[in-house]
């Protein structure tokens, strides 16, 4: 992957992280997913250049991100719906 898309993303987090709520769970969804992508990116670019061990250990650290961003988009859409329905 070019070292600008990664830099694209590093400064994507980077305003996200300046500018965000962490307490909004949708600010927080956004924030996991910048980073989710960011995990996922340096695994494509270990691939062919790292030991084979540690490519999967950056799979496997790519796959736990996106698990994690999954978690924070539920927690968003469960906490906007709470807050439309008047629960929450």
């Amino acid at each position: 992957m070019s070292p600008s898309v990664h830099g694209m993303l590093d400064a994507a987090l980077a305003e996200l992280l300046r500018t965000s709520d962490r307490a909004v769970a949708l600010d927080e969804a956004s924030i996991a997913a910048v980073e989710c992508a960011l995990q996922i990116v340096s695994a494509k670019e270990q691939v062919g250049l790292s030991p084979a061990d540690e490519a999967l250990e950056s799979a496997r650290e790519a796959l736990a991100s996106a698990r994690a961003s999954v978690l924070a988009a539920t927690c968003a859409v469960r906490s906007i719906d709470e807050s439309r329905r008047g629960v929450g």
